[in-house]
């Protein structure tokens, strides 16, 4: 859940903010730089795989799961509580953006706050458990609310006005050539 809400952010999620969070904040004594290496990369293609899973709808979380009388149920618990985790390192969000998102994080805030479990005390299996279908697509509707911002960013800048040479004239109409004029 926690790549997950990091995947879905708005604006990138650098790994030298989100690696420390997985740890509360703190980074473990290594043993040595290997083991510090070794577990860097498994948590960056954990990170690649999750996001990848996110661009290609419908996304599909690694629920952990349990088995009940030969049928297996999903454990969402955990995921939605590291999906908030992550979502807790976004900037904040305004206006319709942030009523979108309040809508989306309901089935996955049912299952990972104290009002949440409380709320779920009042509903019967089949509710709890169309709350937990739920998690998924509201997951592939967050990704997908801020694709067009993350594209935007990934983006190079074009320019728009021709490049001005070191001895053209400034385009300031002062009559000096660009190098003695607005170039310093």
């Amino acid at each position: 859940g926690f790549f997950t809400a990091i995947g879905c952010a708005p604006e990138l999620i650098k790994t030298n903010r989100w690696l420390p969070a997985i740890w509360g904040g703190k980074i473990p004594q290594w043993r040595d730089p290997e083991e510090s290496q070794t577990f860097t990369t498994a948590v960056t293609v954990a990170y690649n795989d999750t996001v990848t899973h996110l661009s290609q709808p419908p996304f599909k979380a690694m629920f952990n799961q349990y088995k009940e009388e030969g049928m297996t149920h999903p454990v969402v618990e955990q995921w939605c509580a590291g999906f908030l985790r992550g979502y807790t390192l976004w900037q904040p969000l305004e206006g319709l953006d942030k009523m979108a998102m309040e809508e989306q994080m309901e089935p996955i805030s049912l299952f990972a706050t104290e009002e949440g479990v409380k709320h779920q005390e009042g509903l019967n299996t089949d509710e709890i458990t169309k709350w937990r279908q739920r998690i998924e697509p509201a997951a592939d509707r967050i990704y997908q609310m801020f694709t067009e911002q993350r594209e935007a960013v990934a983006q190079p800048v074009e320019r728009i006005a021709p490049k001005v040479g070191r001895n053209e004239p400034c385009p300031c109409g002062s009559g000096k050539k660009y190098k003695k004029c607005c170039m310093q």
